[in-house]
Formats: C-alpha cells, sequence, structure tokens
C-alpha cells in the first residue's frame, strides 16, 4: 500500500498513463529483430567469405610475383617456375607456397594449368605479343611490311621462271644429243655458272674478311623436340596475338648473321636505339645466328645461314632475270654470245635456247653479289635499273671462275635505297609457322639460361603462365566457402 502511494505521488490529481502490450505486437517485433540479426549475421558472413577470396587474391599475386628471374630480364617473358630452382616437382609447390602467403590452409586444388610451351607455344606466343603491344601500343604497324607483299609476287614467280629455263636448256640438250655434240665449255656462261652452283653456296656469298659461326645444338633434348610437361584443365582464353608483334619481340631478342657482326654497329639498319642495345649485348649464347635458327631449325648455324641463303638467292634471281628480260641491250650481248657458241657447234637452231640459258645464269650471277651485299649490312633495290645492276657479261665469267673476289665487281654498285638483309627475314618470319616460330624461340632461350652459371635446371615446360586454382576455405560459424581464383601475367 505504501508503494502504492508511492508510485502513484509521481502523478498528481490521478492523471496518470496505462501501458500494455498485445501478444501480436510482441511477435511482431521479436521477428523484426530476428531479421536484423539475420542481416548482420549474412553480412558478417559474406564480409568473411570476401575477405578469404581477398586473402586468396592476394596469395596468389605474390605467389606470381615470384617470376623466373633471368627470364624477364634477358627474354621479358613473365613466367613462374614451377620447380623453385628445381626443389620442386608439381603443382603442389604452388598451392603451398599460396598458403604461406594467405596465412591459413586454403585446400586448393590446381584445376587448370598453362606452361608457355603449351599448344605448340601458343603461350610464348601471347607473351610475346603482349610484350610489342605494351610497347609500342596496340595501333602498332610494322613500316616496312609492305615489302613482303612484293617479295611475295616474286615468290610465285619462281616456279614459271624454273620451269621456262628447264624447257628451254632441255630443248637444247636434245638437240646436242641428236646430233652428237656439245656446247664448248671455254666462254660458256651456261656451263661455267653450272660448276659454280656446285659448290657450298657460303663459299661464293660470304663477304669479305667475314667467317662463319662454327657453333652448334644439341637438339636431342630441346624443347622442339623432346616429351614435355603439358597443362591441363579448364583456364580463361584470350585472344589470339597478331603474327607481326611476334616478329618484331623476335627481331628485338635474338640476334641475325648481319646483327652478329662486329661491324653491323657501323651499318643502317634502320633499329629502334633499344632494340640495338639488346642485340649488340656480349652475351654467351647456343647459336649466333638466332633468327635464322628460327626460320630452318638446323643444328648449326652454317647449315641455318646457308638455307637462309639459298632462299634469297631463289628470291633475289626473280627480280634479276625480269629486269635482264626487259633489257634489250643485255639480251643483245647475251645472243651475241649465244650465237658464237651455236656457231661453234653448227646449230644454229639453239641459239635462242641459248640465249635464255645465259640469262638465267646471268641473273643468277647478280644474286650472289645481291646476298654478298645483304650480309654485309648494305642495301639491295627489289627490282633493279641499267643504274643499279651490278654485273656485266665480262664479269660473269670471273665470277663463275672464282677469281672476282679481289675485283671491284666482287660487291657491284652500292645502292642507298632498297630492302637489308633483316628485311628479308622479316619476309622469311612472316611466311614461316607461328608454331615453329614459337617452339623455337623456346629452344633458344632454354639453352641461353641454361648456360648461365647454377640455371641448368631452368625447363621451359616448367614454366606457367596461367594457373585456376579452387580453394575450400572456413568462414564464420565454420562454415565452408569453395571458390575459384584465375591469375594469368598481362
Amino acid at each position: 500500500m505504501i508503494m502504492d502511494k508511492g508510485i502513484y505521488s509521481l502523478f498528481p490529481n490521478n492523471h496518470y498513463l496505462k501501458g500494455e502490450v498485445t501478444v501480436f505486437l510482441s511477435l511482431i517485433f521479436l521477428l523484426l529483430m530476428s531479421f536484423i540479426g539475420s542481416i548482420i549475421q549474412a553480412t558478417n558472413i559474406k564480409m568473411s567469405m570476401s575477405e578469404k577470396r581477398a586473402d586468396v587474391n592476394r596469395g596468389i599475386e605474390s605467389v606470381f610475383a615470384e617470376w623466373q628471374k633471368d627470364l624477364y630480364e634477358k627474354y621479358d617473358i613473365f613466367a613462374l617456375d614451377l620447380t623453385y630452382e628445381g626443389k620442386e616437382e608439381d603443382e603442389k609447390s604452388i598451392i603451398e607456397r599460396l598458403d604461406f602467403f594467405t596465412g591459413f590452409n586454403s585446400d586448393g586444388d590446381v584445376k587448370g594449368i598453362r606452361y608457355l610451351t603449351d599448344n605448340n607455344g601458343q603461350e610464348f606466343y601471347e607473351a610475346a605479343c603482349k610484350w610489342t603491344s605494351h610497347k609500342y601500343g596496340l595501333d602498332f604497324v610494322d613500316k616496312n611490311n609492305t615489302v613482303s607483299d612484293s617479295l611475295k609476287g616474286f615468290t610465285d614467280l619462281i616456279p614459271n621462271i624454273e620451269g621456262d629455263n628447264t624447257k628451254n636448256l632441255g630443248e637444247v640438250d636434245d638437240i646436242l644429243a641428236e646430233n652428237e655434240t656439245s656446247l664448248p665449255s671455254k666462254d660458256n656462261p651456261i656451263a661455267s655458272v653450272s660448276l659454280f652452283k656446285s659448290a657450298p653456296l657460303l663459299s661464293l656469298v660470304l663477304p669479305k674478311e667475314m667467317e662463319v659461326s662454327k657453333k652448334t645444338i644439341d637438339k636431342s633434348g630441346v624443347v622442339s623436340e623432346r616429351n614435355l610437361r603439358t597443362g591441363y584443365g579448364e583456364i580463361q582464353e584470350e585472344q589470339k596475338g597478331n603474327k607481326l608483334f611476334l616478329i618484331t619481340y623476335l627481331l628485338a631478342h635474338f640476334n641475325s648473321f648481319v646483327a652478329n657482326e662486329k661491324s653491323s654497329s657501323s651499318l643502317d639498319l634502320e633499329k629502334d636505339e633499344e632494340i640495338s642495345e639488346i642485340n649488340e649485348k656480349e652475351e654467351d649464347k647456343v647459336l649466333d645466328y638466332e633468327l635464322e635458327y628460327l626460320l630452318e631449325g638446323k643444328e648449326s648455324d652454317a647449315s641455318n645461314l646457308q638455307a637462309v641463303c639459298g632462299k634469297i638467292l631463289a628470291l633475289r634471281t626473280v627480280p634479276n632475270f625480269l629486269y635482264l628480260s626487259s633489257d634489250q641491250t643485255k639480251i643483245a650481248e647475251a645472243r651475241t654470245a649465244a650465237v658464237a657458241l651455236s656457231s661453234l657447234v653448227a646449230l644454229p637452231a639453239i641459239s635462242e635456247g641459248v640465249t635464255w640459258g645465259i640469262i638465267a645464269a646471268w641473273a643468277f650471277g647478280e644474286s650472289i653479289i645481291d646476298i654478298r651485299n645483304l650480309l654485309s649490312g648494305r642495301k639491295v633495290p627489289l627490282t633493279k635499273t641499267a643504274e643499279t645492276f651490278s654485273l656485266t657479261l665480262t664479269n660473269l665469267y670471273k665470277l663463275a671462275k672464282g677469281n672476282s673476289k679481289n675485283s671491284e665487281s666482287y660487291y657491284g654498285k652500292e645502292s642507298k635505297s632498297g630492302n637489308t638483309y633483316e628485311d628479308y627475314l622479316k619476309f622469311f618470319l612472316l611466311a614461316e609457322g607461328e608454331g615453329n616460330m614459337s617452339m623455337r624461340s623456346l629452344d633458344l632461350i632454354e639453352k641461353n639460361l641454361n648456360l648461365i652459371e647454377d640455371k641448368e635446371y631452368i625447363k621451359m615446360d616448367n614454366m606457367v603462365s596461367k594457373i585456376n586454382i579452387s580453394s575450400t576455405v572456413k568462414t564464420l560459424n565454420l562454415r565452408t566457402y569453395k571458390f575459384k581464383t584465375y591469375y594469368g601475367y598481362r
């Protein structure tokens, strides 16, 4: 009673308020609080999941930040060495490093992985194209690429010209056989050049005072020949690179015969200054003529250079033959020589066939001089004129006899315009398959890196470029969260 009075005294004149809560309102309040609590809990769980995913993302970035140093410094290619300097054997090493960087067990499982050698070097191809696009921009276009179309036109003519020459000389041989006679070898450019062709090509075209490298590569265990570790699983595919981008990368990171010569520093090769600096570094390499190896894939510098020179010879013979065929003065010279030879065997009917045989031999001789100029770092016009054609018929005899090495006609006329040896390499590279170029590039990269002290463990099929990892982690309330993480060098 006393308590009641005390309470009522707070409300004079009996003016006090009534308070009551219905069961319905209580239930609504309880549901509202449960809903708010659920939202808070769900938010916490979601944040925990996001934090775990972010931790794994940061971890995988840290793992791939341990790229192979020598591969990047020498060839500008990012790749993770799966073996960690030969200490590990499989993909578990990546998961172990991931757990180290995240600070917890991610229970990771590699669902997909790619190596530089996968898909016939496709991963290397993409990496090389990325280097070019980052250096020059996506709109990069090779300013000298227009010459490739012209060279391709000449390539298409090679079978026709060779076929016509074979036909003409075949008819001459048939007539000579019927009459049981043969053309004299003296003062006969056809016979002289035929003997000339039997000599090793490099002995004919190698510039004065230059020697061919004796380096060789052991192909028994190179990337392009051995059984390789291969990637597997699903990986995010990227847009295929541009072949011109790959060729630009190759020209910047690999030497050729001309670039390897000490005298090349004084020649106008129209190279980017940075590219020249890369090519002029004096480093131990398994082969000196690397671009030639990319094209031919042979075991020695000499055989690769000779094969490339053979291609240039076939290519140069076409415009030289076409020019001689259009120059009436030179045709008249050849016809005079042909008539003289035909008269000696009393067979004037063969003079026309002999004329075109001499023209073909003449074009061959001019092509030999062209290659000498190209290998010396000089330029050669794509098509010849009376002013730029070097070889006279008299000098053709000297050339065929091999006594022109000390004469002024050894290099012929010097041209300030035209194409360089590197331009022809670009054309041949454009005609080569991306797979061949990529795998042979990896041959050289691996062998060159193995020459570095204590780097024998480096293998291109251990170099990871992309990975897809499935992780299973514990969030709040020990909930299981499973997600995938993709990483690839960009």
